[in-house]
């Protein structure tokens, strides 16, 4: 679609025209393009390019000189941002016009007032900087840190999570707790296992502040060993039994950990020094578990690391009671049966692990290659009752294309870790008229849940990732930190009760990551690095990572973009777009995609061009037969990009 079919314009007219003329004015526009896009500008001023560098330190004086020279009336565009001013005079007056080419009228108002507080604060405060300086009017930033952010909700803030464990014992001490596949566990039954952990772990000289870390199978023993961890005081860390030797040693001795639990499980060439518990069996004398505080560390989650190193956030109590007590975006209740379709080093365990234990539910434990195939799924889903469960995206993608009606059994589905593809909701959606869809948003710093939307059949193309769950806050700035306008991308910072409390022995890290809290009543907010938009109606329109943008032949592109735009071409069922540099440090972009028929590169381009310009269409096109998975249902982007996957008979190659 052309600009000028979406354009929405906007007209101010200056009051003070003896002091306010058209060089202030482009000054003013200059920032708001940079404010805008999250940098210094190339901009077009009456059809010439007029290339502007400038940083955070500069003041607006520099603005202003380069303004200057450009005098009276004239046009300007910033192409990064859709933009377009026109400045003219009418009757003494200074008319300013700004015209979007996205967004709507109400959109291109905002536009045109930022433009005119920026122009009057180029005259008023010359020696300002630019990263000081905040065009937002009291009524948007109200908006968004008042009605976006309302989210304070009574819940159990001050409780441990094994303290509302035993609440629930003692509530229903027959009612199933854990359903495995080696039996089930009842509340009481748990709770007595969890308990001879714990006095097994003080025996071992385990106590408060100490670092547990746990094999968490598929299997009640893990859960029990997680119980028994939390009561002696301590915070588990989990690691999957499938990792090789090298990871789990690795864990271990960052974590500091001087036991580790297994249910089982063999374990050998352990670290020196290092204890070793099997949970199994009746051994053990019970413990009194230990009080505790909400603000205590519940457990350290490993993330990936820049460095190819992990990194362990410290995720407290109250982060995880805040996600799955008295909430509002799914029903957990006693009768929730939850499904743990994810592994132990995933974060998307804490929301099914205590989603049921603390609200009195069951936790449903399959093998994991029973959530991989849809037919065994379906049958787990039906025969176990199953009434939610949580799975990643990508996965989700594979299993509603594989069987669409798979997830007729459940009442609740929670999806997330990559963009939902809005085909793939519509398609299971329509298989499954019972089934409500709820897209979840969030880092595991900030205890797995930021944001989340509730998917209907209205939803817009491009599935947002909703709006901050009870007692989370949410906000998108610009690049100096300040508060973006709706409908302006920016990083998306997170807040509230499940902020981490950082990195474990990790201060540089930790202090680049979790800032200061600006604009609510929080203590930090954690920097995701995805990039975000606030949409009309408060919900967050998700646009990819920040360090995914791209400079390809000099335009800024961001992968996540294309890959929005080829998944919804007809055939496409799967996208994932990287980029690759070639001899001489020239970087382009490779997609690689599942479709259900064979597809040419170069009918792919010609489907493209007609929504992207040139720039932005990958130079190579992979089909391939699968999406590589990682261990936690994600698109394995490394594995593609190292060529480890199944090429499609039709691939379209180049």
């Amino acid at each position: 679609m052309s600009p000028a079919a979406t354009a929405r314009s906007a007209d101010a007219v200056l009051n003070r025209p003896a002091a306010v003329g058209a060089a202030a004015v482009l000054a003013g526009f200059a920032f708001v393009a940079r404010k805008y896009v999250g940098g210094a500008r190339d901009l077009i001023v009456a059809g010439e390019p007029a290339a502007l560098t400038v940083t955070g330190d500069d003041t607006l004086a520099a603005l202003s000189a380069w303004a200057g020279a450009r005098g009276g009336e004239l046009t300007a565009n910033a192409p990064g941002c859709g933009l377009h001013l026109t400045v003219t005079g009418r009757g003494g007056d200074t008319v300013v016009r700004v015209t979007a080419d996205e967004g709507t009228e109400e959109f291109a108002t905002r536009a045109c007032g930022h433009v005119l507080r920026a122009a009057r604060a180029v005259l008023e405060r010359p020696d300002l900087r630019l990263r000081e300086l905040d065009v937002l009017g009291e009524d948007e930033r109200e908006l968004i840190r008042g009605r976006f952010n309302d989210t304070a909700r009574a819940y159990p803030c001050d409780a441990t999570v094994h303290g509302l464990f035993a609440e629930q014992a003692r509530l229903r001490p027959d009612s199933p707790a854990v359903v495995a596949p080696e039996g089930t566990l009842t509340y009481a039954e748990l709770d007595h296992h969890a308990r001879r952990v714990a006095g097994r772990l003080v025996a071992a000289g385990v106590g408060p502040g100490d670092l547990v870390a746990v094999s968490a199978g598929k299997s009640s023993g893990p859960i029990a060993a997680i119980l028994g961890v939390l009561m002696a005081g301590a915070a588990y860390v989990p690691i999957d039994p499938s990792y090789p030797p090298a990871r789990r040693d690795l864990l271990i001795r960052d974590s500091g950990a001087r036991v580790l639990l297994t249910a089982g499980e063999p374990a050998t060439d352990l670290p020196d020094g290092l204890t070793l518990i099997d949970v199994t069996g009746a051994a053990g004398t019970a413990a009194q578990p230990a009080p505790g505080a909400a603000t205590d560390v519940a457990y350290v989650m490993y993330t990936s690391g820049t460095t190819g190193v992990p990194k362990g956030a410290l995720i407290t109590h109250r982060g995880v009671v805040r996600l799955v007590r008295d909430v509002r975006y799914v029903a957990l209740t006693p009768a929730t049966r939850m499904l743990q379709a994810s592994a132990a080093g995933f974060d998307a365990t804490t929301f099914e692990t205590w989603g049921a234990l603390l609200n009195g539910g069951a936790l449903v434990l399959v093998p994991n290659h029973v959530v991989l195939d849809p037919v065994a799924l379906g049958a787990a889903l039906r025969d176990r009752e199953v009434t939610t469960a949580f799975i990643s995206t990508a996965l989700f993608h594979q299993l509603a294309e594989q069987d669409a009606t798979v997830f007729r059994p459940l009442v609740e589905l929670v999806v997330g870790g990559d963009a939902l593809s809005a085909r793939h909701a519509d398609l299971v959606l329509a298989a499954c008229p019972g089934l409500r869809l709820v897209n979840g948003y969030g880092p595991t710093e900030n205890t797995t849940f930021s944001t989340v939307y509730p998917v209907d059949r209205a939803h817009p193309a491009r599935v947002p990732i909703g709006s901050p769950v009870p007692n989370s806050t949410a906000y998108v700035v610009d690049l100096d930190g300040h508060l973006q306008p709706v409908g302006v991308p920016g990083e998306l910072l997170v807040g509230g009760d499940g902020v981490s409390l950082g990195y474990l022995r990790r201060p540089e890290q930790t202090a680049r990551a979790f800032v200061p809290d600006r604009f609510g009543a929080g203590d930090r907010l954690y920097r995701t690095g995805d990039r975000a938009r606030w949409l009309p109606d408060g919900n967050l329109d998700f646009l990819g990572r920040i360090d995914d943008q791209v400079k390809i032949r000099g335009f800024r592109v961001e992968p996540g973009e294309v890959e929005q735009h080829l998944g919804r071409l007809p055939g496409v069922l799967s996208v994932a777009v990287l980029v690759e540099t070639g001899a001489g440090g020239a970087r382009s972009l490779t997609a690689y995609l599942t479709a259900d028929e064979e597809l040419t590169a170069r009918q792919l381009r010609a489907a493209l061009r007609a929504t992207l310009p040139e720039h932005m269409i990958p130079a190579r096109f992979v089909q391939v037969a699968a999406m590589p998975l990682t261990a936690h249902g994600k698109t394995d982007r490394r594995r593609l990009a190292r060529g480890e996957y199944p090429v499609s008979p039709g691939s379209p190659g180049r």
